[in-house]
C-alpha cells in the first residue's frame, strides 16, 4: 500500500482576477504576494483563465486552494484574505476584474452548446446594464 497523507481537513477554494502588465510574472510577483498574504494557509495558485481585450489589456484568473491542517477555515476568512489579494492586485485606474463561475443544469434533460451560450449572453447583457460595470 503506497504512502498517503490523510488531511483532516478539507481546501476552500476562491478565484481571483486582476488585469495586468508586461512586467508581471506568476512565479514571482503572485506567489510572493499569496504567500506573503495567505502564508501557509495558501495550498496552492492555478491559472484558470486569461483574457486580452481590444485595448490589449490582459486579466488573468487564478483559483487559489487554501487549507488549514489544524482547523476548517471558514468564509470570513477566506474572503478577508481574498479582500486583500484584490487590493494588491487593483491596477493604477482603480479597476479590477472579477471571474466568476456560473453552472447552468436543467434537470429535465443535458442542456446543449448553444443554449448555454444563449443563458450565458442573456446573464451578461443583464449584469452589465443592471449592474452597471464592464464587462471583459
Amino acid at each position: 500500500m503506497p504512502w498517503r497523507v490523510d488531511r483532516e481537513y478539507p481546501p476552500r477554494y476562491k478565484d481571483t482576477s486582476f488585469w495586468i502588465n508586461e512586467s508581471f510574472t506568476e512565479n514571482n510577483l503572485l506567489c510572493e504576494v499569496v504567500r506573503g498574504i495567505a502564508g501557509d494557509l495558501a495550498e496552492e495558485v492555478q491559472l484558470i483563465d486569461n483574457f486580452t481585450n481590444k485595448k490589449e489589456m490582459t486579466s488573468h484568473c487564478y483559483i487559489i486552494a487554501y487549507r488549514s491542517m489544524e482547523r476548517s477555515l471558514t468564509d470570513e476568512e477566506i474572503n478577508e484574505l481574498q479582500v486583500l489579494l484584490i487590493d494588491n492586485f487593483t491596477n493604477k485606474k482603480g479597476m479590477t476584474s472579477h471571474c466568476y463561475r456560473i453552472a447552468y443544469r436543467s434537470m429535465e434533460r443535458s442542456l446543449t452548446d448553444d443554449e448555454i451560450n444563449e443563458l450565458q449572453w442573456n446573464v451578461r447583457e443583464q449584469v452589465q446594464s443592471k449592474l452597471n460595470v464592464v464587462l471583459r
